[in-house]
């Protein structure tokens, strides 16, 4: 750019390189200055207003979408993107079909599985393959919606929730759990799994609200109920994502913002945390590590989930962990960037997926001080109440 500083590719690239960099100010101008200079490019334009909603400038961004639509009527990338501000500003119905865009769009790698895309007819005895994507929290918040019963469906999993997800409420006696990298049996049709809330044109009201609709192995609550015993306020907690993901830019939180807690009366933390994230225990601190066992082997969550029916309360980042306590039923805080994860929508504390959920949230971004604040006030009254 110094070379050429007015050229729009550039700049367009620039400016997605900025935003994945969370320059979120730097980028808008540079975007901005992109769709100046070409403004019949309708990429530099749906880059700025993804930019906007990740600065909160909400109408702002739904303008530029629409601006990116009359450019290019039809454009995955537009579609797809307005959809998940749709999706944040609660508005379901409008973003699905947008959703539905997000393989054409290039979010998500299409399986090229050659089957016709099942969209919701009768099976007639014909196979179903649902098949998960995205992330483990993702596959855990969207398994809740009921599959069909007349037919065989086949639930591809990732490998490591196959055992946990055999728990599934929802499941007929039809549906075969398959893990993930498995040579696939024959089937007729096939529907990814983030593609049933359009299916079912979920509405904030028609949300699945079946909690739990997944359950520990009983062996292993009984095992962790012994592990953690029975004293104090036992808080589990976890604070860290999978960093590979992009969206994993200010979900993940330092363990340091964990510590204020602990000073609360009666309050044991308990660390939830596996793999990446672990390096932040350092000994001294006032967090409970449980022994190298915990979830080691290859199914995930199993240790976790049973560990959790043993905890008074779970308080986690946005991660796989928030989704899981919510599926079961626990009582579970969410430490929120001010400019969510579309699921969990804007201002409220509570959350339409998860009935025992409570959402904390920033109010200027990267500043995790006052979140933590509030969660300490807040869980004081909690175990006041409880033991008081």
């Amino acid at each position: 750019m110094r070379l050429k500083p007015d050229l729009p590719d550039g700049l367009n690239n620039l400016g997605t390189a900025l935003h994945h960099a969370g320059r979120l100010e730097e980028a808008a101008r540079t975007l901005t200055r992109a769709s100046v200079r070409d403004p019949r490019d309708p990429g530099a334009v749906i880059n700025l207003a993804s930019v906007l909603k990740d600065l909160g400038r909400f109408g702002e961004a739904e303008q530029r979408f629409e601006a990116a639509l009359r450019l290019a009527p039809g454009h995955p990338q537009a579609l797809y993107n307005r959809s998940l501000l749709l999706l944040l500003l609660g508005r379901f119905e409008a973003a699905w079909p947008g959703w539905e865009k997000r393989f054409r769009a290039g979010a998500v790698p299409d399986r090229g599985l050659a089957k016709p895309r099942w969209r919701g007819e009768a099976l007639a005895g014909r196979t179903l393959l649902i098949h998960a994507e995205q992330g483990l929290g993702d596959t855990i918040q969207f398994c809740r919606y009921p599959f069909p019963s007349d037919g065989p469906v086949l639930f591809e999993v990732p490998s490591r929730l196959a055992r946990l997800l055999a728990s599934r409420r929802a499941a007929p006696g039809g549906t075969t759990i398959l893990r993930g990298g498995d040579a696939l049996p024959v089937f007729d049709l096939e529907c990814p799994l983030m593609s049933l809330p359009a299916i079912h044109g979920t509405t904030e009201a028609t949300i699945p609200h079946a909690i739990p609709y997944l359950s520990a192995e009983p062996v292993a609550v009984t095992r962790w109920r012994t592990r953690l015993g029975e004293h104090g306020f036992r808080v589990g907690i976890a604070w860290q994502g999978n960093p590979a993901r992009r969206e994993d830019t200010g979900r993940s939180i330092g363990l340091r913002h964990y510590l204020p807690l602990a000073a609360v009366p009666g309050v044991r933390l308990i660390s939830l945390q596996t793999g990446t994230g672990t390096e932040q225990l350092t000994p001294g601190m006032p967090i409970e590590v449980p022994d190298d066992d915990f979830d080691s082997g290859p199914d995930g969550f199993i240790d976790t989930a049973a560990a959790m029916l043993g905890l008074d309360l779970v308080i986690t980042s946005d991660t796989a962990v928030a989704h899981l306590a919510g599926a079961l039923g626990r009582p579970v805080w969410v430490a929120l960037r001010v400019v969510p994860d579309w699921r969990f929508m804007l201002e409220r504390t509570d959350s339409p997926w998860y009935p025992t959920m409570r959402l904390f949230r920033q109010t200027v971004r990267d500043a995790w001080g006052p979140v933590f604040g509030a969660m300490r006030e807040a869980l004081a009254a909690l175990v006041d109440a409880t033991h008081g």
